[in-house]
């Protein structure tokens, strides 16, 4: 149904039309998702070997046996525990919403006003699925969350606040149709940014007072668990943009057999045994965030973009964004304010020096050990 209106209005079908009617090309989409498929193939082989090593040890079992329900994730989007460290006993009986306000607050983007209209905490009933909203362009902007005291509900809360704290700051005289971000995958970049600080040892020294020491001690570990992080999304994106891109363009093919054949090609991770079911229709965003979902990584790009720009422009002189006003000041006057003036790719080249690109994700991520 979705392509029929597609080519109604002219366009190949429904995953083209998304993404030029969002002002994306789509060869300009896949040039970019081949590049980082080239870039992280090989080093996420490399992690593979270990997350299988640990795996086969933790389950006292042959690797040739590990299925994809080993992983500790249901669609292997997230990277599993495989490394010493454990992040949730730093924030046990933490205030978490306090925290985000600390931060954001000594970057000078102030949140109060959001977190006092938000919904942050579980109740019965209550979808577990977090996201934030802009009820009227006009500075009414409020989070959906279920803040717990541990790593996890950090990372929530800072990607979910910077977020909001974009939609907040929009310029205020622009018509209402530009009252909106120059494209999700920008906002999401700044919220990704933000929500890196939740594991970086600076954060954790400077929000949560944890001594030099413990710091010295975890860094390393740090750094590894939060490549593994990207390396796993990324192939997992991966997984996604090709199966949504596949499936406008074939939708009559065996799509149960095409998901578990990209999850092996690009996750490495074997099929279920003698099972022919639609698992790829579990994945929500395939039906509520239709030909979305590539933006993700996209906004992953991006987060590490705006970082190298800030550090090449010394507007970050070290690892700590805490206290840093500058920070502040560059996503308010040259990101938030602009709305949908520009053109996504625009705006990144005028405010960065460069269109998107995966060069510098892969200078972050692929030479780091």
């Amino acid at each position: 149904m979705r392509n029929k209106a597609a080519r109604y209005l002219g366009f190949k079908n429904y995953f083209e039309m998304r993404l030029i009617l969002s002002e994306q090309n789509p060869e300009e989409i896949e040039t970019i998702y081949e590049e980082l498929d080239l870039l992280t193939g090989r080093p996420y082989a490399e992690l593979k070997y270990d997350m299988d090593d640990y795996f086969s040890e933790y389950y006292n079992i042959p690797v040739k046996d590990l299925r994809p329900w080993h992983y500790q994730n249901r669609f292997f989007q997230e990277a599993p525990n495989i490394y010493k460290i454990d992040f949730d006993k730093y924030y046990h009986k933490k205030d978490i919403v306090n925290l985000s306000e600390i931060f954001f607050e000594s970057i000078k983007l102030e949140i109060d006003d959001i977190i006092s209209n938000s919904d942050l905490f579980e109740e019965e009933g209550k979808t577990e699925m977090a996201f934030t909203r802009d009820i009227n362009r006009n500075g009414d902007v409020r989070i959906l969350a279920n803040i717990r005291d541990n790593s996890s509900s950090m990372r929530t809360m800072l990607y979910e606040s910077a977020f909001a704290i974009y939609l907040k700051n929009i310029d205020k005289n622009l018509p209402y149709t530009l009252k909106e971000p120059a494209h999700f995958l920008i906002n999401d970049a700044v919220a990704v940014l933000f929500s890196r600080m939740a594991t970086s040892p600076s954060w954790l020294k400077n929000i949560l007072n944890i001594d030099e020491k413990e710091i010295n001690k975890i860094s390393k570990e740090c750094f590894k668990k939060l490549r593994l992080e990207k390396f796993v999304f990324s192939r997992f994106a991966q997984v996604m943009y090709h199966f949504e891109k596949d499936l406008y363009a074939n939708p009559d093919r065996d799509l149960n057999k095409h998901w578990w054949d990209l999850v092996e090609k690009y996750q490495l991770i074997k099929r279920p045994d003698n099972r022919n079911l639609p698992d790829w229709a579990s994945k929500i965003h395939l039906i509520t965030q239709p030909c979305q979902y590539h933006n993700y990584m996209l906004g992953e790009l991006l987060a590490s973009q705006f970082e190298n720009y800030l550090r090449k422009n010394r507007i970050v002189k070290d690892k700590n964004f805490v206290g840093n006003t500058k920070v502040g000041e560059y996503f308010q006057n040259h990101i938030f304010r602009y709305g949908n003036f520009y053109q996504w790719n625009e705006l990144i080249e005028r405010e960065t020096g460069e269109k998107l690109s995966a060069d510098h994700f892969k200078n972050q991520f692929i030479g780091m050990k």
